[in-house]
């Protein structure tokens, strides 16, 4: 199983057990800097609305590079973070998974990230900025 895939279980299950029933990240950026804008959340029917920064997340999985003996290696780390922090981390997950590695440098460009706890959704869209010619629309989406 691919990290993105252990990481957006792990959101997702989260999100249930804190009455989120969506998560909405924007992203943009250009000139070699990328972030997320915003992320929204969207609670359930009945359920509560928490700060992203308050809810902990034990055993989420990410990507470590480190340069060691001459070279760079990644293996996969477990440690306890922030749902914003997770989010962050599956954020860049899926721009490297879908393709858009370096999404953010020269033109760069923007999009929207959506996770759906009801429908174990990840939904990626993503517009590169091009100078010469209009944006373009790239959509990755994986089901839970």
């Amino acid at each position: 199983m691919e990290t993105i895939d252990l990481q957006k279980t792990v959101l997702l299950s989260a999100m249930k057990q804190h009455g989120i029933q969506q998560l909405i990240v924007n992203h943009s950026g250009s000139g070699d800097f990328g972030y997320i804008q915003k992320i929204e959340s969207i609670p359930s029917i009945g359920g509560t609305q928490e700060e992203l920064k308050e809810i902990v997340i034990n055993d989420f999985p990410f990507n470590s590079n480190m340069y060691e003996c001459g070279e760079w290696q990644n293996s996969l780390k477990i440690k306890s973070m922030t749902l914003k922090e997770a989010v962050d981390c599956l954020h860049w997950e899926a721009m490297v998974a879908s393709g858009y590695e370096g999404w953010e440098t020269d033109d760069g460009g923007s999009g929207t990230l959506t996770l759906d706890a009801s429908q174990g959704t990840l939904v990626l869209e993503h517009y590169d900025n091009n100078v010469v010619a209009s944006r373009k629309k790239r959509r990755k989406s994986w089901t839970y």
